[in-house]
């Protein structure tokens, strides 16, 4: 049964410690109990196996992406998930050139194959390879690929240079 002065009042938590104090001897205290804070404004903190304490963010912050991308909320509009907010806000823009009749059959995330699926010699199959453009529109006819980049990647640079090759007929736009 733990003291009064380690329970936090989270019973995931006071179990946890519980099971810390247990694996020691009652002469070896582990110090940093004595550092848990024990105060209502820490929501959860939890002594690891290794020694360390964490204490977590308040549930109320948003944390941020992995990768630095944000919030899914952030990033939709007319009903439709954006990869990126630049990529939602070349959107707003598309949509505003094709209501003054500057563009026109505007679409989103078109498939583009680079090479179809093929069997080598050895008898392995091989997947096709396929480039997914943000968007794509006619302007004054002639057909756009439209990509909102953020990161050129070794691989999107790969992928750029094979669809200007196999489909030359494409005006190709970055922003």
């Amino acid at each position: 049964m733990l003291q009064d002065d380690y329970k936090t009042g989270n019973a995931k938590m006071d179990l946890l410690i519980e099971k810390q104090l247990a694996k020691e001897s009652p002469r070896k205290r582990n110090p940093l109990l004595d550092q848990l804070p024990l105060t209502p404004e820490v929501p959860i903190a939890k002594v690891s196996f290794f020694n360390t304490i964490e204490v977590e963010e308040e549930p109320h912050k948003k944390k941020r992406h992995k990768y630095g991308v944000a919030h899914k909320a952030d990033r939709a509009l007319d009903g439709i998930q954006f990869d990126s907010k630049k990529e939602m806000l070349d959107y707003v823009k598309l949509k505003q050139e094709e209501k003054a009749g500057l563009i026109t059959d505007l679409q989103l995330q078109v498939v583009f194959t680079l090479q179809e699926a093929f069997i080598d010699g050895m008898g392995t199959a091989h997947k096709p390879i396929s480039y997914k453009a943000d968007f794509t529109y006619k302007r004054s006819g002639v057909p756009v690929i439209h990509d909102s980049k953020g990161m050129r990647t070794d691989v999107y640079m790969l992928k750029k240079k094979l669809l200007l090759y196999r489909y030359p007929q494409y005006q190709f736009i970055e922003s």
